[in-house]
């Protein structure tokens, strides 16, 4: 759970920074159109977020597992498999729907979040395999519920709260202790 959590604070700390240096290239900035959420024409929004948080945090796993799998026939060579992973990550991240003009932001934007998802995993999360769909689900469910909190219709805040509740019912899930059990 710390390291869910630790790996969370640090991608939030960087989406923060990434924010304000954007603020001081204001030509480079991608200003989007109005952006209303799918979630705010659902019935249930909360249980879709939820269903999808845990879907999106078993396949993410199971994704990165058969990676680690698939690179770990290299060998003896450690530096490639890191390289092979951070340009996966770039590649897969890197916004196609960009203009000429945000082109340069974008990819230093998407390089630096290569190389820090690359540094969570090397040091943070590491071989702590419960971490990575951890930080996965209690990511998606509060990146949803934020998007929720923002609207001001009632029903949204409470699906949004509804959101927060179920992530923090997964960190104490997560944090409870095990009773070792008898074979």
């Amino acid at each position: 759970l710390v390291a869910a959590l630790t790996a969370l604070s640090l991608m939030a700390i960087a989406r923060g920074v990434a924010a304000m240096i954007e603020q001081h290239f204001p030509s480079t900035m991608s200003i989007d159109a109005l952006h209303v959420p799918q979630s705010v024409a659902l019935p249930l929004p909360s249980l879709w977020a939820i269903g999808n948080a845990i879907l999106t945090a078993i396949l993410a796993s199971a994704a990165a597992g058969l990676f680690v799998y698939a690179i770990r026939s290299f060998g003896r060579t450690t530096w490639l498999p890191d390289l092979l992973g951070i340009a996966l990550l770039f590649f897969l991240t890197l916004n196609s729907d960009v203009t000429a003009k945000e082109l340069p932001s974008t990819i230093a934007a998407t390089l630096i979040a290569s190389l820090l998802i690359w540094a969570l995993v090397r040091f943070v999360l590491g071989a702590n395999l419960l971490a990575y769909p951890l930080a996965i689900a209690i990511g998606e469910l509060l990146l949803g519920a934020s998007a929720l909190l923002q609207n001001h219709r009632p029903d949204l805040t409470i699906n949004g709260v509804v959101m927060l509740a179920a992530a923090v019912a997964i960190a104490l899930w997560a944090a409870l202790p095990r009773e070792p059990r008898v074979a």
